[in-house]
């Protein structure tokens, strides 16, 4: 059952309420009349049970009621002072429990005071003071910002368990497996207008151990475009612990986390325009910063202007907070950080003047960058320069590389080296390398769309040098390349790259039209080389090297004094090496690593290794003669007849062979033509013709007997080797159920046709010749055939690549 009511004047109220007494309708007529602040008027009122009682009720709260007419009552309230206090607990359907409430209401139409607060739910305290004043109840919805404020809270708690509950969305933000059963307590003072809010006092304990001690002004609270403050935060601090509860990270990298963060801060201002002062610190890092930031409500116009004044972080901080795996190994970083210097700029343009310095010396860096969003775009303008920098340690390479100090600029269009425009210099004052101090380097490089032009030099009392370089890098590999190194001087002994005295002077040239590995065109020249060993005087001759590639095929030269090389084939140069050591793996173990599926790799090279003073005076005891060598070993492919052919040879007449495969006959037979290699298995087919023009020689044939074809060539057994058998063959075959007498029945009408006077001078013409015998034959000879080859490639460690 219910009592409906309706209120007639001021703010219109309708509804049903559960007729439990006259204290539930008064606090409810209560609620109506301090929400309009004016004389209401409420019908019905005889369907409410007890109405003297509810009209005593209102009285002793402080509401003047006038009746109207037999259902009809008026209400006032003028000044009003109610005790209000629920000692029964209270649990809403969410979960949210309410142990104990009371408090001192005080209402006027000036303003409503809530004195001795005291809210308790199982975890959380609520308590002291809170009031509100205003010329009309009815500014707090028109015009809030002139309404005042006082708020006085004491020892209070606030349970994040209680949070949840009436603001579930919390959990996004923070955790529940974090942050459940724990509390925030809390201190406050507040005071003044929307307009002017005055927080003299916050104190805040919470979580783990996080303390927070802040005052503030607040200025038009109500007016997001226009808020203003003045926050001012001090002694406080975060402990680990309750840093690990809001970022992300492995526990390892956690672990480094400095202990406590203590903070320090004040900023002022507006959304449009703060300035601010920042000071955090730990144990592996401190913060000392102030500047101006403007802004802050639109990003992407956003405007800063900082500075930072002997701010420092440790090693150990750095790598707590990066991404897993985003320092790559080859980097050491140095033990301490410091900063100083500014950074002024916005979202798409920075002007830095920075100084970096620390445990590995000082980096520095001042100019601009505009429209860095835009790697074709971007300006920039920038020195920079390094003092005593430890690069070696920066990159794991102390060992070889030293400090560096130097100064450079950086100043053009764009950041892709294939495109950009830029004109970057650098003055190398020392530079240590391999336990020896350089001096006095300097390098300019112009880049235009893809060309480069570079110069340097070296002045240092042990190496003097120049040089000159033309590029172009538009393309995956660079092309039109030109290139002049003069060395004037350099005494190998004191650099710390040769025992004895050794000082050399030369000119080297380069020029590469194509640098692509599948058309290679690369010459390189040294001229004018002098060497100076022990006072021991060589000139010597030029040293020409060549590198081209045409259709394929790879042909490289090397004239020297010391050698003359030359070697041609069909190869990649970033797998030929691995191919051959792959190869000699075979029967010399090398190396550990599993063997790769590698393309076939083909080469010859012959050459001669000239005698010379200067490599016997280099090699003590070293005495020869001019050596002249030549190999090669062609195939039609890893696994092929003719590969197998030649493991063959290999195993009954006790030699090694360099097996080169070949993509086909075709192709190995124009390297064995030209003298590229020295021998090859084929067929008589292809090779008769070639053999009886005198292109090539047929050494012998691999079969069991002579060919008709070449009767006089003898064969590989009744040349020394017997046994050898290599033949390519063709046989008849049907599936393995053909019935017997059908497969005897096909064998004698083939025997037939290749008896024919005809189909045997086909043949012939063709060099081949017929293996004529019955189906038992077959079987046998592929026996045969299986055993033999399968001793072959099981003894030669034959594979297919």
């Amino acid at each position: 059952m219910t009592n409906a009511f309706e209120i007639i004047g001021g703010t219109p109220l309708k509804g049903e309420i559960t007729p439990q007494g006259a204290k539930n309708e008064a606090l409810l007529i209560l609620s109506a009349v301090l929400l309009t602040s004016q004389k209401i008027t409420v019908s019905n009122i005889p369907d409410i049970k007890d109405v003297n009682k509810l009209i005593e009720l209102l009285g002793d709260m402080g509401v003047i009621v006038e009746q109207l007419a037999p259902d009809t009552y008026s209400f006032e309230a003028k000044n009003i002072d109610l005790d209000f206090f629920l000692s029964d607990a209270f649990k809403e359907k969410g979960g949210f429990v309410l142990d104990t409430t009371h408090a001192n209401i005080t209402y006027t139409n000036k303003g409503v005071a809530a004195s001795e607060l005291y809210i308790k739910t199982p975890q959380s305290i609520v308590q002291n003071t809170v009031s509100i004043k205003y010329d009309d109840i009815k500014q707090l919805t028109r015009m809030p910002q002139n309404s005042s404020v006082d708020i006085k809270l004491v020892n209070s708690v606030i349970a994040i368990n209680d949070v949840y509950t009436i603001l579930p969305f919390v959990k996004q933000f923070m955790d529940p497996k974090k942050f459940t059963n724990n509390i925030v307590k809390l201190n406050t003072t507040i005071d003044g207008t929307l307009q002017r809010l005055n927080i003299p006092l916050l104190q805040m304990a919470a979580f783990d151990g996080t303390v927070v001690n802040a005052k503030a002004i607040l200025y038009n609270v109500t007016d997001i475009n226009n808020l203003g403050y003045d926050i001012t935060i001090f002694n406080s601090s975060i402990p680990k612990s309750d840093l690990l509860k809001f970022l992300p990270g492995s526990k390892d990298a956690m672990a480094k986390l400095p202990p406590v963060i203590n903070i320090s801060t004040n900023i002022k201002g507006n959304l449009n325009n703060t300035t601010g002062s920042f000071n955090i610190s730990s144990n592996t890092f401190t913060l000392n910063a102030n500047g101006v930031v403007k802004n802050l409500k639109n990003p992407k116009a956003l405007q800063y202007d900082v500075a930072l004044k002997d701010s420092r972080v440790d090693k150990n901080f750095i790598i707590a907070v990066l991404p897993p795996n985003t320092l790559p190994q080859s980097i050491e970083l140095p033990q301490t950080i410091i900063v100083n210097g500014t950074a002024k700029g916005d979202m798409n343009n920075i002007q830095p003047n920075l100084k970096l310095s620390g445990s590995y010396g000082i980096v520095a860096v001042k100019g601009y960058i505009r429209n860095f969003k835009n790697s074709d775009a971007a300006l920039y303008d920038l020195q920079f320069a390094t003092s005593d920098f430890a690069v070696g340690k920066l990159i794991k390479q102390d060992s070889i590389i030293g400090n560096v100090t130097l100064t450079g600029s950086a100043k053009g269009k764009g950041f892709d080296y294939k495109t950009m425009q830029s004109s970057i210099k650098a003055d190398v004052q020392s530079a240590g390398f391999n336990n020896y101090n350089y001096q006095n380097a300097s390098i300019s490089a112009e880049l235009d769309h893809g060309n480069i032009n570079s110069t340097g030099n070296i002045n240092d009392p042990n190496v003097r040098m120049n040089y000159t370089a033309v590029a172009n890098v538009a393309g995956v590999y660079p092309s039109n390349v030109e290139a002049t190194v003069i060395v004037d001087t350099v005494q190998l002994q004191q650099l710390n790259l040769y025992k004895d005295s050794l000082n050399a002077k030369f000119k080297l040239y380069v020029k590469a039209p194509n640098t692509d590995p599948d058309n290679l065109d690369v010459y390189a020249y040294t001229d004018t080389s002098k060497i100076n060993i022990n006072n021991k005087h060589y000139t010597l001759d030029s040293i020409i090297a060549t590198a081209v590639t045409s259709n394929g095929v790879n042909n490289l030269s090397l004239r020297s004094p010391f050698a003359d090389v030359k070697a041609n084939g069909k190869f990649e140069y970033d797998k030929i090496g691995q191919s051959i050591s792959q190869y000699i793996d075979k029967y010399y173990k090398i190396g550990n690593a599993p063997a790769q599926s590698l393309p076939a790799q083909q080469i010859s090279f012959e050459g001669t290794i000239k005698k010379h003073p200067l490599v016997t005076d280099l090699v003590t005891g070293l005495s020869y003669e001019n050596i002249t060598f030549k190999g090669a070993y062609a195939s039609q492919g890893g696994g092929s007849t003719a590969h197998l052919s030649g493991a063959q040879l290999e195993i009954r007449a006790g030699i090694k062979m360099v097996h080169v495969p070949y993509r086909g006959a075709a192709p190995a037979l124009n390297d064995l033509i030209a003298g590229h290699i020295d021998m090859f298995f084929d067929t008589l087919t292809t090779s008769v013709p070639l053999h009886q023009a005198d292109k090539i020689r047929i050494m012998a044939v691999a079969g069991d007997e002579r060919t008709p074809t070449l009767p006089d060539i003898p064969t590989i057994a009744e040349s020394g080797l017997p046994g050898f058998r290599s033949i390519t063959w063709f046989a008849m075959v049907g599936p393995p159920a053909l019935p017997a007498a059908l497969a005897a029945r096909i064998n004698r009408d083939v025997v037939d046709i290749l008896r024919r006077p005809a189909v045997s001078a086909k043949l012939r013409d063709l060099r081949l010749d017929p293996m004529i015998g019955t189906p038992a034959d077959a079987a046998r000879f592929f026996a045969e055939e299986t055993d033999l080859w399968s001793k072959v490639i099981r003894e030669a460690n034959v594979t297919v690549q």
